[in-house]
């Protein structure tokens, strides 16, 4: 992915030199922060970033990929938990181990075939903003949300990470209507209005960036169908995750040269399936909250 640009960031930090400003892409002097977003910043990119120079310079990816998978691992778990404490579901310990490590799994793959690693941020942030929109104490809420989108708009990958949060901004709606109360929606409107106003000065250039690019324009709707993925390869993607030969043989593709299906389980990772069948045939009437999960699902569904 961006190898390169890391090590030369690296370079630059250890010798005193601005990180955002490269002196070999376009001829140099290139701006990184009007085309990458301020992904410089975060300490899961800099501080392996230093190791340029060094022994250890190719191990600068694996490092900060390991690390967005550690915090996928436990926000996940602890969502899992709190969950099933909140709602007081009768789910094993081996269950919950099952959907983490079919979700990590999935953000793994997801990763290894596109080999991009702003992907982990947007999975790596996904169960710590549910927390913060399910929490019942209104500060602790804020603050997760507030981190994460820090987080998310920091290292993500832009598009996902709006339509992640049209997702969420629907899912705290939800929830509020599920409790009755406005709590959980405020949580997510001030922990990202906070995020944004830090992290302003970083975007005002990302977005002069973006005002200056040809994707202001938009696709049409006939160019983004051409995209959409087979019934069959969903179906497997959903329950499977994202499993590039299998589905690049299944395609009848023997030569792995055109992945054009790494996209598949990006935003429905194979562990929403999972968790669906005990809510599918437990006689248990179904909560608000479980309704409005599976609505998004479907519309998810829909649009991939």
């Amino acid at each position: 992915g961006s190898f390169p640009v890391y090590t030369e960031m690296g370079r630059d930090l250890k010798a005193g030199h601005a990180p955002f400003t490269s002196q070999y892409l376009f001829g140099g002097g290139y701006n990184y922060l009007r085309d990458l977003g301020a992904v410089q910043w975060h300490p899961f990119i800099l501080i392996p970033a230093l190791l340029a120079d060094t022994t250890a310079r190719f191990w600068i990816v694996d490092i900060s990929a390991l690390l967005f998978l550690i915090l996928t691992t436990v926000g996940f778990t602890v969502l899992a938990y709190s969950l099933r404490e909140e709602l007081s579901l009768k789910i094993p310990d081996a269950y919950l181990v099952f959907y983490t490590v079919s979700f990590v799994f999935s953000s793994y793959i997801l990763t290894v075939g596109p080999s991009w690693l702003n992907f982990l941020g947007n999975q790596s942030s996904l169960p710590w903003l549910a927390l913060g929109i399910l929490d019942r104490k209104v500060m602790r809420g804020t603050i997760l949300v507030l981190l994460f989108t820090v987080h998310e708009l920091l290292v993500a990958y832009a598009p996902l990470t709006v339509s992640g949060g049209l997702c969420l901004t629907l899912f705290a709606v939800g929830v509020a209507m599920w409790r009755r109360s406005g709590q959980p929606l405020f949580c997510w409107c001030a922990g990202n209005l906070l995020a944004l106003l830090i992290l302003s000065p970083l975007l005002l250039s990302i977005m002069d960036g973006f005002a200056h690019s040809v994707r202001i324009l938009g696709l049409p709707i006939s160019q983004l169908s051409i995209n959409s993925v087979p019934a069959g390869t969903f179906f497997f993607s959903f329950f499977m995750g994202n499993w590039s030969e299998p589905i690049a043989i299944w395609h009848g593709d023997k030569s792995l040269d055109t992945l054009t299906f790494p996209y598949v389980s990006s935003i429905l990772a194979c562990a929403a399936a999972w968790c669906l069948i005990p809510a599918l045939f437990v006689p248990a009437p179904w909560r608000s909250l479980e309704k409005v999960c599976l609505l998004l699902a479907g519309g998810l569904v829909v649009l991939i």
